[in-house]
């Protein structure tokens, strides 16, 4: 309740309440954000990098992981564990990935929610149930690079956990 109450003010363009002057671990961020899921217990983090998030960013960036985190678990089977990765990227940024094995997207589904996020849509009742995306939309530049959604970058291999 309180992570829907939290993301109708980041929506209205509120602050969500919490903030971190200091960096925080990546490891820490991501934590925080599988513990804030009811099925937390299906979260594993593997290969995560040492890393900081500028504090700034840290409650926006639990908080979006946390809907991912969500939707992973509500919509994969309850005998799978939904695996975090993150990798640091020659330009020192790190990609964050979560691994699922859900119902899939089509090719479709994506380009409809990469263009979401490049054009946030009004928020309105009907776009309450998908949260993650209308949210990560609106997250404040100062704080991210960009965000997009994708299949990953090669079929999965055999599950790790």
């Amino acid at each position: 309740m309180r992570r829907n109450g939290e993301n109708l003010l980041v929506l209205a363009g509120e602050s969500a309440g919490r903030e971190w002057n200091d960096p925080i671990p990546l490891v820490d961020v991501l934590r925080a954000a599988a513990s804030e899921v009811e099925q937390y217990e299906r979260v594993e983090l593997s290969g995560i990098p040492e890393a900081d998030v500028i504090g700034l960013a840290v409650t926006d960036l639990v908080h979006l992981l946390a809907e991912l985190l969500e939707n992973a678990t509500t919509f994969s089977s309850p005998q799978t564990k939904v695996r975090v990765t993150a990798t640091r990227l020659p330009d020192q940024r790190v990609l964050i990935e979560i691994h699922d094995k859900g119902i899939g997207l089509t090719a479709e589904d994506f380009a409809a929610i990469n263009s979401k996020l490049a054009d946030p849509p009004t928020v309105d009742a009907s776009v309450s149930g998908r949260w993650a995306c209308s949210w990560s939309a609106d997250w404040p530049s100062d704080t991210a690079s960009g965000s997009s959604c994708g299949p990953p970058a090669s079929p999965p291999g055999p599950p790790r956990w």
